[in-house]
Order: C-alpha cells, then sequence, then structure tokens
C-alpha cells in the first residue's frame, strides 16, 4: 500500500518513516523508498535498544465514530 501511494506523489519528496519495530521487512522498505536521489542511504535514528519488541505498557483502543461531530464529541470525553 506504502508503494501504491508513493508511486502517485512527486519524486521530489521528503519522506519521514516511523516504526515501533525494526522488523527486516521494514528496514528493506525504508531503504527503497527513502534513499536519496543520489544513492545515499536513509538516516536511521533508534530510540532505546535492538530488541524487535513493542512496549508492553502501552495500551490501544477503538473508538467508533458516525460523523465529525461525534468524532469532536468523542475526543472532548477522553481529553
Amino acid at each position: 500500500q506504502i508503494k501504491l501511494i508513493l508511486s502517485q506523489v512527486r519524486k521530489e519528496r521528503q519522506v519521514l518513516m516511523f516504526s515501533a519495530t525494526w522488523p527486516e521487512e521494514v528496514r528493506i522498505l525504508a531503504q527503497e523508498i527513502c534513499t536519496d536521489s543520489d544513492g545515499m542511504p536513509p538516516v536511521f535514528v533508534r530510540i532505546g535498544g535492538d530488541k524487535l519488541a513493542a512496549c508492553k505498557d502501552i495500551e490501544q483502543h477503538t473508538v467508533l465514530v458516525d460523523g465529525d461531530e461525534d468524532k469532536y464529541d468523542k475526543l472532548k470525553e477522553r481529553l
């Protein structure tokens, strides 16, 4: 899906890529889409260690909303 989206974007672009984990598939994709036109590899910044594991303390919840007004109301409830 990322490659399909990027095929519709001008080649003169800046790309920032974030990943909670950094498996080989993501590294390969980053190398493909973030390489400079002169062949320079992407800049890689790591926060934390080399271990491929998402933080166990993070909780993710999904909230279904109906339209912008409901979205705003749900956001206010959460804040």
